[in-house]
């Protein structure tokens, strides 16, 4: 596998440089506790994983109408072309049974909104997302949804683990939302609300970035995060502070967003391009590396270089589905390999590295600890609750459909929706 590497450098890979202003670890992560690779071993951290997922789910494109699409309905066109599933959507909304509704078009009916304007305004955004890109010359892409949200939800809000069944504002219909109708408003919720992010890194948005003389990418949104970032980054993050990190795994213009879920590496020395089996015998001195690829590159305070290959592991988005039970054994994972060097100063602590691998992340971030989206209405809101077995109260009913004009559903209903459907929440179900 290192051989394949070597080739991929020496043709001219894009590699990074060292970290700027906008990539540092201790900007993404929630503390930064180790800074050296030997404390990292000491600590048992070369291998970490969480001990909950990150839910997979839909990141609900636009061309398949976001919130709108009718994923449990037969006759969804399901067509590439966005005009087809738009218009079928609106021609049918709200005119099929209610067992087949889209998300939107459920949150319309708990909320006693006749006009369905959520689903109306989901709609209008992704037409007007889409004919924003057709006069630009380009043709919207199916890799386009709301994945910010769903990374964001998926690492803030509950799994929602089974149905729930409420009553609506009208007092008489009961309205069953299944655990992928709770993922989806919970990462439009998270999609449109203003939450903060702890951030490091750039966006490239060059299909194929200017390179100069060693392929390194001329513009510094396309830099991705720097090797010394990431690791930083992982190892405090996922090994320390147990809490994910949001990845774009791919370096190229298209921006996915992976809840990343653990990781696993070894070392290998950078000068014989050899797996070694300790610390040690992977550092090499800068002063015995003359042949160094990247040495006009080097930080002035590195001493020494070590290789690292690391195998990360983070969920992928999944097909909406009509199970009533949701668990992580159906998370979709995936795997990477990722090879880097990294830089030590005097004293071992990572002050910068070089990327060797075609795959390496664009930007990481992640929401502070404790951030809750919250939708312009929800202050609003003068009944603090509803246990969903009474009528939906009046004032959250009035609110949330002078919010759903802004596509922001409540977040107290949202919240109190994947309450109930989590594991310690209570069932809510019509009475027989």
């Amino acid at each position: 596998m290192l051989w394949a590497f070597v080739l991929a450098v020496c043709s001219g890979v894009s590699l990074a440089s060292a970290p700027e202003s906008t990539d540092r670890a201790q900007d993404v992560v929630d503390t930064l506790r180790y800074e050296t690779l030997e404390a990292m071993r000491q600590e048992g951290l070369e291998k970490a994983y969480l001990p909950a997922n990150p839910w997979s789910g839909s990141y609900w494109p636009h061309y398949k109408g976001i919130l709108a699409r009718r994923y449990l309905d037969p006759g969804f066109p399901d067509s590439k072309d966005y005009r087809t599933n738009h218009r079928y959507l609106r021609e049918t909304m709200g005119k099929m049974h209610p067992a087949v509704f889209s998300p939107a078009e459920k949150y319309d009916l708990l909320v006693g909104d006749p006009d369905f304007t959520l689903t109306r305004t989901v709609l209008d955004w992704g037409e007007k997302w889409a004919r924003e890109r057709e006069a630009l010359g380009f043709s919207p892409e199916e890799w386009m949804g709301i994945c910010y949200g769903w990374s964001s939800a998926s690492l803030m809000v509950p799994r929602p683990e089974r149905a729930v069944t409420v009553l609506a504002a009208d007092g008489m219909t009961w309205v069953e939302f299944l655990p992928s109708d709770i993922k989806g408003l919970a990462t439009l919720l998270w999609d449109q609300a203003l939450v903060p992010r702890r951030w490091a890194g750039g966006i490239c948005r060059e299909a194929v970035p200017r390179t100069d003389e060693f392929g390194r990418p001329l513009g510094s949104e396309c830099l991705d995060s720097n090797p010394a970032t990431w690791h930083l980054a992982l190892v405090n993050q996922i090994g320390v502070s147990r809490r994910s990190l949001v990845a774009d795994i791919k370096s190229d213009e298209r921006i996915f967003n992976q809840p990343l879920v653990g990781y696993t590496y070894r070392y290998f020395n950078p000068k014989y391009w050899s797996v070694v089996q300790s610390l040690p015998a992977g550092k090499v001195a800068i002063r015995d590396f003359p042949e160094d690829y990247f040495s006009i590159f080097r930080s002035p305070r590195a001493t020494q270089v070590i290789g690292v290959e690391m195998v990360i592991v983070y969920v992928n988005e999944t097909h909406p589905s009509s199970s009533r039970w949701d668990q992580q054994s159906e998370d979709d994972l995936e795997s990477r390999v990722l090879l880097y060097d990294l830089e030590l100063d005097a004293e071992g602590k990572i002050v910068g590295g070089e990327w060797y691998s075609e795959v390496r992340p664009d930007f990481v971030w992640v929401p502070p600890v404790g951030t809750r989206a919250v939708s312009i209405g929800d202050s609003q809101l003068k009944t603090p609750s509803w246990n969903g077995t009474v009528a939906l109260p009046r004032d959250w009913s009035e609110t949330a459909r002078w919010t759903s004009r802004y596509a922001q559903p409540l977040a107290a209903i949202v919240e109190t929706l994947s309450g109930f459907a989590a594991a310690s929440g209570g069932t809510v179900s019509p009475p027989r």
